[in-house]
């Protein structure tokens, strides 16, 4: 012999209010997290292709200098002239490293044609700086702290590479 319960003929099926917050707090959470981790892997490799582009224009410095035992000379001697890739175009950012490099890579040029996320490049034939000029702190702890260069402008961050002599430059 079987016992037969009756059946609750007002039982309400569904959730309640606060299981429904708990998922949407959840939800919330979890998405916050996935959009800071997609944010900060973005300036990564936003950095990385920069460091990469820029690190390709030093090398063929490098070897314009085993080549014609100076580098390129931007303004006159005493007083060199700062070149912006952005407002010269890359053609005619460094003369003479177009023979180093098939393809020069060109600075992204947000926001400014001069110092505003671009390259900039000055050298006396002695020695030379070049350098990313970010357009705010956006990549601000990546850069390597022996390429971080604060002479510049605080107002824009930069990085990049320099010869000894125009560390302070």
């Amino acid at each position: 012999m079987y016992l037969v319960l009756p059946h609750k003929q007002n039982s309400r099926q569904g959730f309640t209010i606060v299981e429904l917050l708990i998922v949407i707090v959840i939800i919330a959470v979890l998405a916050t997290v996935t959009v800071v981790a997609y944010n900060g892997m973005q300036s990564r490799a936003q950095f990385t292709r920069l460091s990469s582009e820029l690190g390709l224009i030093n090398k063929a410095l490098a070897l314009y200098h085993a080549e014609n035992g100076a580098y390129p000379v931007t303004g006159t001697f005493g007083a060199p002239g700062w070149r912006y890739s952005c407002a010269t175009g890359i053609a005619n950012f460094i003369t003479g490293i177009s023979t180093h490099i098939n393809t020069p890579p060109q600075a992204p040029c947000n926001g400014g044609a001069t110092n505003n996320d671009t390259w900039l490049y000055a050298s006396d034939g002695a020695g030379y700086k070049l350098l990313h000029i970010r357009p705010s702190a956006s990549l601000s702890g990546q850069p390597p702290a022996a390429m971080r260069d604060t002479r510049y402008t605080a107002a824009s961050p930069s990085w990049g590479y320099w010869t000894p002599s125009w560390a302070a430059q």
